[in-house]
This record gives structure tokens, sequence and C-alpha cells, in this order.
């Protein structure tokens, strides 16, 4: 049984970085700008005041990036293959909170069709990050444009839409993907904006920014 392990991250004016373990660890940045990855184990990263950069990795983790105009990743920078099926950000909830400022929720893809940022774009209802606080005054969420790249047999050309959540997950609007060489799969969920109405958004909108990585 994994043991749980807190690991103290203080900034100081400075960006500091720091790794969790194996382990369900708990690590706080507090002041400073820091930079938090939870690495493997259901990880609770809290980033204090900064502006902080943090990553959950593997695990089902509760990211919050407090007071500062934070980046917010559920499932960390390094990459991982869109379709497999012991990638990061597989059949994983991630709950991201950005806390006071000016955040950046990033779910994009990065590079070639893999999902580097928030959640794998294949695994429908059971894989999402649950943002618990989007402001669309002044918060930003990060997508993959609509023309991933990879090779044939990767599911590319993506078209977003948005929706009321699913039946049974928290209330709120729904970013769904749907493929266009997978049309007769439903679309996956890839995020829930908790307590946000489907009415109020736009796709268009500039909270709503799109990345293309070659």
């Amino acid at each position: 049984m994994a043991m749980q392990v807190m690991i103290p991250c203080t900034g100081v004016a400075v960006t500091i970085p720091c790794t969790g373990g194996n382990d369900n660890d708990t690590l706080y940045g507090d002041a400073g700008n820091d930079f938090l990855n939870g690495y493997v184990g259901n990880d609770r990263l809290y980033g204090g005041y900064g502006n902080d950069d943090l990553e959950g990795s593997f695990g089902n983790d509760v990211v919050n990036g407090g007071a500062g105009d934070d980046i917010i990743n559920g499932a960390g920078g390094f990459g991982l293959e869109l379709f497999s099926s012991a990638s990061r950000g597989s059949n994983e909830i991630d709950t991201l909170t950005g806390g006071a400022g000016k955040d950046k929720f990033r779910l994009e893809s990065s590079g070639a069709g893999r999902d580097g940022r928030g959640v794998s774009y294949r695994y429908g209802n059971n894989d999402y990050a649950l943002i618990t606080d989007f402001n669309l005054n002044e918060d930003i969420i990060t997508l993959s444009s609509n023309d991933i790249s990879g090779p044939s047999f990767l599911f590319t050309d993506v078209t977003y839409s948005l929706g009321a959540s699913p039946d049974g997950l928290p209330s709120g609007t729904g970013i769904y993907a749907q493929f266009a060489n997978n049309t007769s799969a439903a679309p996956d969920l890839i995020a829930i904006l908790q307590g946000v109405s489907p009415d109020t958004l736009d796709l268009n909108a500039s909270y709503f920014q799109y990345v293309r990585y070659s």
C-alpha cells in the first residue's frame, strides 16, 4: 500500500522545481513562482502565491493553483501516446482549480497526435479534466487545433463541441471532441467546466485558444 508523503516546495520569488515520487504525494508551492510535478500516484498539488506551473502527471490528481496567474496541466507536459492504454492521462479524472488570478488550463495535444497536457481524447466519460472555477473573463483553456498531426493510424482532424455534462457527472459544461476518421463513435468528453452553463460559452471566444504542434 502506497504511503502518503508530504513534500513542501517553498518558492522564494524564483522558480522552484519540485517533483513527487511514486506514492500519493502532497506538494505545496507556497510563495514564489513554483514548478510542481506530482509524477506517479494520486497527488495533490497546491501552488500557493505566485505564477505557478503545476503538472499532475499519472493518477487521479487534485491540482490547485492558488493566487497568481498559473498554468495547470492535469496529465503533465512530457507527452503521451494518444491511444496507448498505458499512457498517462488515460482513464484518469483530474480535478483542476486555478484559484485567484488569470489561469491557463492546458488540455491540448502536443506533437504528432499526442496528448501531453490534459486528458486522453479516447476514453469517453472515464477520462476528463474537472475544472472547478473557470472564469471566462480571466482564464484560458488551450485545446489542440482541429488539424492534429500524426501517423495515419491515429485519429486526427478533431471537431469540438460544447454541451451539458453527462448524467451522473458534475454539473456544468462538457467539452467534447469528435474525430473525422472515427465519426461512428460518440464524441469524447475531455473536460467539464463545473457550474458553467453551455449557453454562456463560445468555442470561438478568446478564452479558448487552439495550439498546433508539428
